[in-house]
């Protein structure tokens, strides 16, 4: 049975006892399935690889839909609130999406007394696996539990985060303060107002020591520097071109300088690429502050241009921002003057790109168009050029 609509999957009479459990099909699509009593019992205690992979599947199906049943908000409760299990590729049971349903309504509810979401050190109740290493800090697979909500992701401490080291003194900023955790989570509202579900989520967390860390999304799946490094393919389609172009747009709106290969993540669903864009500590920089740090930090990352292509929802959602979605999206600490006039700056130019008929307009589901990588191929300033085109690091 094909989910069509949220709704659905409590309203079917199969999922009232929790029997049922979420599937995907070859093409992605969601299913349920219902099992008796000895199929779910066999299933838990023999579950192999095949059967892992199978479930986290249909977790991430599920979760693809609510996004765009639901919207972004709703995806990344739903990403967070099954973490665990898509980690372990644990199955899930209708029983778990009705509770998850109803927590959702319940945080919705809440967050508007309560704040933003988000986890304490005494929260944490494991941690440990690495997961990355970036130029100043380790990250780590962690497990929070706030008696509400469990959520299993990347820990990424902030106190010695390469963007503080780069950014210290040479950003506009108040003092010392480089507000990294501010542009990380910009960066994610900047790419949910776009549309387009390509910056890896995160909340505001804490380490075991009470330092100041970011919970990120857990991207299963490799980098595209680890792919090709590994001589293993990237594979093109529809989903990959949208996601790179609309990860190109984020980037140019946010400033952002430290996009390489590396950062940028492909998660497998359905046998298909997504990329997911981590590590955002260097965006949201003033002007000025642009072209020096690309000395400290270019020598990885490629330089990016505007997009040769847009889907007409990407379009839309550019030329209707204003600068006050720029002061929304930034949030307090980020928007001082120096900063929101950059970000202004760099709105215009995109818009002004855009208007002056550079940009070919598709229609949302026309990603696979031959025509399009056929003009993403004609340049290398974009991401998808750069992932297609990339060679193994040679030493």
């Amino acid at each position: 049975m094909k989910i069509s609509n949220f709704g659905d999957l409590v309203a079917t009479g199969q999922t009232q006892s929790g029997r049922a459990q979420l599937r995907a099909t070859e093409k992605g699509d969601l299913s349920v399935v219902t099992l008796g009593k000895f199929r779910r019992f066999f299933s838990a205690i023999g579950r192999n690889q095949a059967g892992r992979d199978s479930n986290r599947a249909g977790a991430q199906a599920y979760v693809a839909h609510v996004r765009q049943t639901k919207g972004f908000e709703a995806a990344r409760f739903a990403e967070a609130a099954l973490s665990h299990r898509i980690d372990k590729g644990k199955p899930v049971s209708m029983r778990k999406i009705q509770a998850l349903e109803s927590a959702w309504h319940t945080a919705v509810q809440a967050t508007g007394t309560q704040g933003a979401r988000a986890f304490q050190a005494a929260d944490l109740v494991d941690a440990g696996e690495p997961v990355g290493l970036g130029s100043n800090n380790k990250i780590v697979k962690a497990t929070f539990d706030n008696g509400t909500e469990v959520m299993t992701g990347a820990l990424k401490p902030l106190g010695t985060s390469a963007g503080a080291v780069l950014l210290t003194g040479r950003d506009e900023d108040l003092g010392a303060e480089t507000y990294v955790l501010d542009r990380n989570l910009a960066s994610q509202r900047m790419a949910e107002c776009l549309g387009v579900h390509v910056i890896a989520g995160g909340v505001p967390a804490q380490t075991a020591q009470g330092k100041p860390a970011l919970l990120m999304e857990l991207v299963h799946g490799d980098s595209v520097a680890d792919r090709v490094d590994a001589g293993k393919e990237v594979l093109d389609g529809p989903e990959l071109r949208r996601g790179l172009v609309g990860l190109q747009v984020v980037d140019i709106l946010t400033g952002q300088i430290d996009r390489n290969l590396a950062n940028i993540m492909l998660k497998r669903e359905s046998g298909r690429d997504i990329p997911v864009g981590i590590d955002n500590d260097l965006s949201f920089v003033t002007a000025a502050s642009v072209e020096e740090l690309h000395t400290f930090v270019n020598r990885e990352a490629k330089p990016v241009g505007m997009p040769v292509v847009l889907d007409q929802s990407m379009r839309q959602q550019i030329m209707r921002m204003t600068r006050h979605d720029l002061v929304a999206v930034m949030g307090p600490n980020l928007a001082t003057a120096g900063r929101l006039e950059a970000a202004a700056a760099r709105l215009s130019a995109l818009q002004a790109h855009i208007a002056s008929g550079a940009v070919m307009v598709i229609e949302d589901s026309a990603w696979q168009h031959p025509q399009v990588p056929h003009l993403l191929n004609q340049n290398a300033d974009n991401y998808w050029h750069q992932a297609m085109h990339a060679r193994p690091e040679t030493t």
